[in-house]
């Protein structure tokens, strides 16, 4: 079964328009990882706030790449799996934290400039 030119014109409007709603969403969610990141270098419930980091992150890994943003989905990938598995030391996931946080604030300066 073949799509005709106008379905898959709606389709591909829709997903713009779903992506564009993700990138503008992107300040939210580094405002959001930044406050944990706050709370964990403070050493305040490290396990609540790594939990609330992995699944944050889990979320996002799971829509980034669906958008057209495989990197981002990539490093916020590895952080969950790395601290559902353990593997990551404190001071990785702070360091991870923050690249995922500038990759995305990357994305949303470059959207800006070319808006």
């Amino acid at each position: 079964m073949t799509q005709s030119p106008e379905n898959i014109q709606i389709y591909e409007r829709k997903l713009q328009m779903l992506r564009q709603k993700f990138i503008e969403g992107l300040h939210t969610r580094i405002l959001t990882l930044e406050q944990y990141a706050i709370e964990f270098r403070a050493g305040e419930n490290n396990h609540e706030v790594l939990d609330a980091i992995r699944h944050e992150c889990h979320k996002l890994a799971g829509v980034a790449a669906s958008f057209g943003f495989p990197d981002i989905g990539s490093r916020a990938s590895e952080i969950d799996t790395a601290i559902t598995s353990g593997t990551m030391t404190r001071d990785g996931v702070s360091e991870s934290l923050e690249d995922l946080m500038n990759e995305m604030e990357d994305l949303l300066d470059n959207a800006q400039t070319n808006s």
